[in-house]
């Protein structure tokens, strides 16, 4: 008891300092301890009561057309496309490599498992009402010393206590994503470094372009992957300009994968002008982003993720829950660091 008053102090100052803000799964999940504790209530919150994120999906003449427009455009990153990063054999050492290091344990968290919806509700409910800042407080510091890192249920999942900051420039959204990431790690007890937007951005080269690629990568192992996992955790997989299904559905089951183990997955956004767009983006602009992804929910058809445009733009929400094969449409041309 005294151990968990002295984390409550300690942790309610650096709550003070902080910036405001399917196959694998099971084998992922048994290499750490599990509770049906709900540490983190706020996504379930988020999520409509009808699960309302799906969207209308894009016909193959629209896919065609965006796809088109995407390969046709001057990107920055085009010399650096390599589709060969998601061959199927590419992905499945990467995939073997995680799995061991979770068995072995590094790398790994704890997960709230519920077997249902209804239970992991009725925890959640539970945690919502009893929110006062003496319980929000002992719950952080208890996550903080039992290295909780993912809540799961029947469809669902999401990495608890997911940061997001409001990036601090324009053209700061690759810092704010890594910074997110670590501070997500870092706040459930995993071990990642909590490192500041400015501080990512100078190691990582960005410029009033923004942040390369390779060097985002290098940022999330740099300040989570390497002092989590003691290896680089994360590696860029490419997509086409329109995903292809196998694509697709692998990025579920890898973003699955990691939020099941509590761990964020970075997002390389290309938003192409009235083509679909994140949530509050302005619809008549192409847009390069990177986000932090969190969470998925209804078996895989809805993603959640933090957005640090809440300072580029005001319509912009810090978190939201969008549909899955919108946000992997969007992803195209680009990809995703996991």
């Amino acid at each position: 008891m005294r151990v968990r008053t002295i984390l409550s102090l300690l942790v309610s100052a650096f709550v003070l300092q902080m910036p405001i803000a399917d196959h694998f799964g099971a084998v992922a999940l048994a290499a750490g301890p599990t509770s049906d504790v709900c540490h983190d209530a706020a996504p379930l919150a988020r999520l409509p009561a009808d699960d309302g994120v799906s969207a209308q999906p894009l016909d193959a003449a629209t896919l065609s057309q965006l796809a088109k427009t995407k390969a046709e455009s001057n990107d920055p990153e085009r010399a650096n496309r390599d589709l060969a990063t998601g061959r199927p054999e590419v992905l499945a050492a990467q995939a073997a490599r995680k799995s061991a290091a979770l068995r072995s344990g590094n790398a790994r968290g704890s997960a709230s498992v519920f077997t249902d919806r209804a239970s992991l509700l009725s925890a959640c409910a539970t945690m919502r009402q009893g929110a006062s800042l003496p319980t929000t407080i002992a719950a952080i510091a208890d996550a903080f010393s039992s290295h909780a890192a993912a809540t799961t249920g029947s469809g669902y999942g999401w990495v608890d206590n997911l940061n997001q900051q409001g990036q601090q420039r324009s053209y700061w959204c690759g810092p704010a994503t890594v910074s997110e990431t670590a501070y997500s790690m870092y706040y459930n007890g995993r071990g990642a470094i909590p490192v500041s937007q400015s501080t990512a951005a100078s190691y990582m080269g960005t410029t009033t372009d923004g942040t390369t690629v390779g060097a985002f990568v290098n940022g999330l192992n740099a300040y989570v992957g390497r002092p989590v996992a003691g290896w680089n955790w994360y590696a860029f997989v490419w997509l086409s300009y329109n995903p292809t299904s196998s694509e697709r559905s692998n990025f579920v089951s890898y973003l699955e994968f990691d939020v099941n183990n509590g761990w964020p997955v970075g997002g390389d956004a290309w938003e192409a002008a009235y083509g679909p767009h994140l949530r509050g983006h302005p619809y008549n602009q192409t847009i390069f982003h990177y986000i932090e992804l969190g969470g998925y929910g209804s078996s895989g058809g809805s993603i959640y993720y933090a957005d640090s445009a809440t300072t580029v733009w005001s319509t912009v929400p810090p978190y939201s829950w969008f549909d899955m094969q919108t946000m992997i449409t969007i992803l195209g041309g680009r990809g995703y660091a996991w």
